[in-house]
């Protein structure tokens, strides 16, 4: 008796192996609803970012020849930089603390230990990175650490966590992180038995912390041992525009959000995280906005990578840039300011921007012509894009320098993607999602229901914070070197 054969079924992150070896897995195909807008007051565990710890004689001036920033003895406040490969291409993003090392004779349980067989007050450093390329990273430093006097491991998970805490009231500033003996002690004490800043009984205690300068208002970054949140962090942390102290009170305002919800805000922001987003070995830099994001010294000397970075910053011309972007439907009309919906039509409740898969080609409707950028990540009907600036923005590159144009000339762009093979995928639960995609933008147009060719149009933005920190005014000075 002839048994009827199983459909074929291939997962979203095998299929992006298939087409896009040189890119990052497809997201997993989801069906949950998008998050809501995000508030102007909170938190988010990062249970996608991991630590590693490097410690040593050696540590800084072994830091400082491999990462983009410069990293100078004694510092005491942390900083986002980049690892790139003798190329020019991005490796890693990352957070870098400075800290002071301790023994680890007597901590606590899950704090302790970061540096074991180290001398006290030898310089030490924790590096976040992306959960999933934690193991490379540490390959990579052992790769160039030759006889320097370093350690690297890589942190357990419960040891620390890492936070990002956010409020739009404040501008949060810079400021020096405390030691790990405070980290320390703060862990083996009783939280009742921990003083605020008044000096009175409260629940605060000590964290190693970082300004988020990748755009401004985005937040602060927090490591905490696993049995601490930001709510219970020191309001001494948080500086106010006007150099008080947030009162103690406010930290109730404070709710703790989804990582999702940290996601948005970035997207939101234009800001790309995490090697499936900056993909390993082939980004570029500048096109991911690592330099308008604080995470490069174009004056500091040399370091792996160097080379192309500086002569793309001093002669060349940045082209593409990683930019948020919108998806709405057509008739719609074209969006003028981005603004997230989370009731979104197009997406019929479901994550519309996460059903669109990494590397899905963006074209000019309307007009023949190269692609116009690549889709990078999103969720709902907001996202990330790698954009060609001339063709999707108001940014014009001539010859003579570059130049505005109000609207961008009001073309419009469309995501185009599909094919019954990502039709076909299941999500992580086995629950066959076949046609899920065909609801973002109002079906296909191609072939057996929902196997053809999908497609949403889509609009791009240039964040303010791109033209104060660079924009046009680089693109005139690039051109006319």
């Amino acid at each position: 008796m002839l048994t009827r054969p199983r459909p074929l079924t291939i997962c979203a992150r095998c299929l992006a192996r298939r087409h896009l070896s040189s890119t990052p897995s497809s997201p997993t195909l989801s069906t949950s609803p998008p998050p809501a807008p995000p508030p102007p007051s909170g938190c988010a565990k990062l249970t996608n970012r991991r630590l590693l710890s490097l410690h040593g004689h050696d540590a800084t001036h072994f830091l400082q020849g491999i990462v983009t920033q410069n990293v100078r003895a004694g510092q005491t406040t942390g900083f986002y930089s980049a690892f790139l490969n003798a190329q020019g291409r991005v490796l890693h993003d990352v957070f870098i603390y400075p800290t002071t090392h301790f023994s680890s004779a007597g901590s606590g349980p899950g704090v302790g230990g970061w540096g074991k067989g180290g001398e006290e007050g030898e310089p030490s450093y924790l590096i976040e990175v992306d959960a999933e390329e934690v193991g490379r990273l540490l390959a990579h430093v052992r790769k160039y650490k030759l006889r320097a006097k370093v350690t690297a491991r890589v942190l357990e998970v419960g040891e620390l966590d890492v936070w990002s805490a956010w409020d739009e009231r404040e501008k949060w500033t810079a400021h020096s992180s405390p030691s790990l003996s405070s980290i320390n002690a703060s862990a083996n004490s009783s939280p009742n038995a921990t003083t605020n800043d008044n000096g009175d009984n409260g629940t605060a205690t000590a964290a190693i912390t970082c300004p988020d300068p990748r755009a401004p208002g985005l937040g602060h970054r927090l490591l905490l041992p696993s049995s601490q949140t930001p709510l219970s962090v020191s309001t001494s942390h948080f500086p106010s525009q006007s150099q008080q102290h947030i009162p103690h009170e406010r930290s109730h305002d404070h709710q703790i959000h989804p990582l999702k919800s940290y996601t948005l805000r970035r997207h939101l922001f234009g800001v790309p995280e995490g090697q499936s987003e900056i993909p390993y070995s082939t980004a570029l830099p500048a096109e991911s906005n690592i330099d308008y994001m604080s995470g490069i010294d174009f004056r500091k000397g040399c370091y792996v990578g160097q080379e192309l970075t500086i002569r793309t910053h001093h002669i060349g011309v940045v082209r593409k840039r990683i930019l948020p972007v919108q998806l709405y439907n057509d008739g719609g009309g074209l969006p003028r300011e981005m603004r997230y919906g989370p009731e979104w039509e197009g997406g019929e409740g479901e994550d519309g921007g996460e059903l669109i898969p990494y590397g899905a080609n963006i074209e000019r409707i309307g007009k023949k012509g190269r692609s116009a950028g690549k889709w990078v990540a999103g969720t709902g009907n907001v996202g990330l894009a790698l954009c060609r600036l001339e063709i999707m923005t108001d940014v014009v590159l001539t010859e003579g320098g570059g130049s505005l144009t109000e609207g961008g000339g009001g073309d419009e762009f469309r995501v185009v993607w599909g094919g019954g093979e990502i039709n076909r995928a299941r999500d992580g639960s086995g629950e066959d999602v076949s046609g899920v995609g065909s609801k973002v933008g109002g079906g296909s147009n191609g072939g057996e229901e929902g196997r053809g060719q999908r497609e949403v149009r889509v609009k791009a933005f240039v964040p303010d914070w791109h033209r104060n920190r660079g924009g046009v005014r680089d693109v005139q000075r690039d051109l006319k070197t």
